[in-house]
């Protein structure tokens, strides 16, 4: 490579002493000033060394002129001196001209280069008419005496022999200032039309971003009125969705790779939306039900049913969610939409189907019409019972539900059905106070051998903390307090639970006179206060406490052992359970995430039937969540 030029190295050093910060200086009235002073101290003619030109004068007479000059003499006059000083130093010691320059621009470095020049130049101009002031004036004594000390009469007497070097100066300092005042002129109107450029990008960008707003909100509406009206068939539905402008791969098999969308026609479609957060847990459900869906029917109606996951977020905000977007699209075995979902079709999702981050399922039928607008919380609780996932589907198997043990657990622990059907004694019991669970515990292994019952226990934790609930699970193995599930299970099983409440919800089926719901309801209220217990024999259910009442009831068995005998140990615990309860009842309150999509106006409570007062709340558990960047 060609070594790099001495005029080369100098112009880059220049360059890089150019660090510009947006500092304003007036230059154009400064300039001016220069021009006088270059003007009075160069001028051969007497009366206007004495006396100064017209236009000198005129413009010293000037208040808005002299205002101006005052204002950026405020700012810059010191900056300027410095020059002045750095300038005269230089001369007297016949420095390095290079390096005065590049300690000159350092010192300019947040000026633009009109600045830099005008505020040199007129550093020039000081030193230069100070000379000739003081060279010129012989009538002031005061004058005289500085002129002496700076030795200007020996300097003045040897101007005839330097009288060339004297007009090569003056010519020198007329090209500077023909240079200074051609640039100041060019670039002082450019602040202006900068200012004005700026402002009309500013106004571009704004109609630009109302055009796009009023874009994209016509293909909202245009999105909307599909669903509304009945559309000639499911690909125009899924289109719309999937790939509204045509412009890219429809789906993603990740066998085939890319798949052409014409491969849903005329089929029943369950479409998975969700964030980068969803669980390999919940994915592994999703895969067994995909797998079933796909061979469920029989004859001709085999492989009528088709997954497509749409993530539900715009996944270029971090450099890691399309990583993540690629990572989950490897693990699942039906089709995925392209990570670039468009604006409208997101808004859609969220305010037409409530997604909110929690997985949802909307089925379409081969018309494109939905028939369940989130099926998830009837797969969580059924499994493949929930099929065809529609919403009469959904109805029909809550009608046929009963408040039952085997609702709560269903296919989670095959331990718990074989207690069922042995018709054993059965404590569900949650809560994160060790100290509470030992209590209840005791109480209830005493009360169980003094009433010669066989008694069962589950510890099945709580719906969060999942920290406090693991050192809990380790104390009850440690201290072999009873039986416990592991964190998984635990997880599933409150999943399952608040999927029943959002079933119902989502039907418009809250009634505060539906006992399945009342008792629902209860459990999941317990489960934000302390510990809690439901009693069983076999299926049925016969009490379900918040802890201040179950093992009140428990530590006074003493006030109703007697009933065992006759009325059977489930009756007189219940009964005598049910008398503490009516006097100590605990307060109810339900949290729904903002994640989790339908959040009911209005609940009535569960024990009294009031309506409940609405608030809002922050909570923090302490455990890594990864936030929901769509909302």
């Amino acid at each position: 490579m060609m070594a790099m030029s001495d005029k080369d190295l100098m112009v880059k050093q220049v360059k890089e002493t150019h660090v510009p910060d947006d500092v304003k200086f007036a230059a154009e009235p400064v300039l001016k000033l220069v021009d006088h002073i270059f003007e009075l101290a160069t001028s051969t003619d007497k009366s206007i060394t004495l006396e100064g030109s017209p236009d000198v004068a005129r413009f010293m007479k000037d208040e808005t002129y002299i205002h101006s000059i005052e204002e950026t003499l405020k700012e810059s006059y010191l900056i300027i001196n410095r020059i002045s000083c750095m300038l005269s130093a230089n001369a007297l010691t016949w420095g390095d001209p290079h390096g005065t320059t590049l300690a000159i621009l350092n010192m300019l470095a947040t000026f633009s280069w009109e600045t830099k020049l005008v505020a040199t130049l007129a550093a020039f101009a000081f030193d230069y008419g100070k000379f000739w002031l003081l060279a010129q004036d012989s009538s002031n004594q005061l004058a005289r005496a500085i002129a002496t000390l700076k030795r200007l009469p020996t300097i003045k007497s040897q101007l005839g022999e330097l009288k060339s070097q004297v007009f090569t100066t003056e010519t020198l300092i007329q090209d500077m200032r023909s240079v200074a005042r051609n640039i100041s002129h060019t670039t002082e109107g450019w602040g202006p039309l900068g200012d004005k450029l700026k402002e009309i990008r500013t106004q571009l960008g704004d109609q630009i971003d109302l055009c796009r707003e009023q874009g994209e909100e016509t293909l909202y509406q245009n999105l909307e009125s599909l669903f509304k009206d009945d559309p000639p068939d499911n690909l125009t539905i899924l289109k719309a969705l999937i790939n509204p402008r045509g412009d890219f791969e429809n789906l993603h098999d990740r066998t085939k790779g890319k798949v052409d969308i014409d491969v849903l026609w005329s089929k029943n479609v369950l479409l998975l939306i969700s964030g980068l957060d969803i669980s390999e847990d919940k994915l592994s459900i999703l895969e067994k039900i995909h797998s079933e869906c796909k061979s469920h029917a029989t004859g001709p109606e085999i492989h009528q049913y088709e997954m497509v996951w749409i993530p539900g977020v715009d996944i270029n905000q971090t450099d890691q969610m399309p990583k993540r977007f690629k990572e989950l699209q490897s693990m699942m075995p039906w089709y995925t939409a392209p990570q670039n979902m468009e604006k409208w079709v997101i808004r859609f999702i969220k305010e037409k189907w409530h997604f909110r981050g929690k997985p949802i399922l909307v089925v379409l039928d081969p018309q494109g019409k939905v028939v369940c607008p989130n099926a998830i919380h009837m797969i969580w609780i059924w499994g493949m019972n929930a099929f065809p996932f529609t919403t009469e589907t959904e109805e029909a198997l809550w009608k046929a539900e009963l408040w039952r043990l085997e609702l709560l657990v269903n296919k989670i622990d095959k331990k718990i059905l074989d207690w069922i059907e042995d018709e054993k004694y059965i404590f569900l019991y949650g809560g994160d106070d060790i100290e509470w669970i030992r209590k209840f515990t005791a109480a209830a292994h005493q009360v169980a051998q003094a009433a010669r019952i066989p008694l069962e226990m589950v510890y099945v934790g709580k719906s969060n903390k999942r920290e406090q609930v693991q050192r809990a699970i380790d104390t009850i193995n440690d201290e072999k307090l009873s039986y416990t599930w592991q964190y998984l299970t635990l997880d599933w099983f409150w999943t399952r639970l608040e999927s029943m409440l959002s079933s119902k919800i989502q039907l418009g089926k809250v009634d505060e006179h539906d006992l399945l719901m009342q008792q629902l309801e209860r459990l999941l209220s317990f489960d934000k206060a302390g510990g809690w217990a439901i009693l069983s024999k076999g299926s049925s259910i016969v009490v379900n406490g918040h802890g201040t009442t179950v093992l009140p009831a428990l530590l006074e068995y003493d006030q109703w052992k007697e009933h065992v005998p006759t009325k059977g140990y489930d009756v007189a615990f219940k009964e005598h359970h049910d008398k503490i309860h009516d006097v100590t009842r605990p307060c109810c309150r339900f949290e729904f995430q903002s994640t989790g999509g339908r959040i009911p106006e209005s609940m009535r409570c569960p024990e009294c039937q009031r309506l409940m007062e609405k608030l809002t709340t922050f909570g923090c558990c302490h455990e890594e969540v990864i936030p929901t960047i769509s909302e």
